[in-house]
């Protein structure tokens, strides 16, 4: 599976995500939400290309996310981007779940799980 769409408040940053794994991209965005709320900024980095998506906390709650290949930057409240990314990790674990029924036995569902419960 690698139909990712991903836009925060208009700016769309599918271009970057084309042929990304949904699981991959799944637990790249656990990781980096995580290390924005630890660190304030973070980084998601694609094997499968040079992009990157930055994340950066800035000192209201606003998150601004931004790539060089993309010529805007967006900002969400941090709030909101916590709630998107743990209902697109709940969502891609069912939906991996029903065209893969064994999925749900597998360590990373579990680890997918996890991290959307810690978000």
């Amino acid at each position: 599976m690698t139909d990712i769409h991903f836009d925060v408040n208009g700016v769309n940053f599918d271009k970057m995500l084309m042929g990304i794994p949904v699981v991959d991209f799944m637990l790249c965005v656990a990781y980096a939400y995580g290390e924005l709320q630890h660190h304030g900024s973070a980084r998601i980095d694609f094997t499968e290309n040079d992009s990157y998506i930055s994340l950066t906390t800035d000192e209201d709650g606003a998150v601004t996310v931004a790539a060089p290949q993309i010529s805007r930057a967006s900002q969400v409240d941090v709030g909101e981007l916590a709630e998107t990314i743990r209902g697109f990790l709940v969502d891609g674990n069912r939906r991996l779940v029903e065209k893969f029924p064994s999925f749900v036995q597998s360590s990373t569902y579990a680890k997918i799980q996890a991290s959307a419960s810690l978000i």
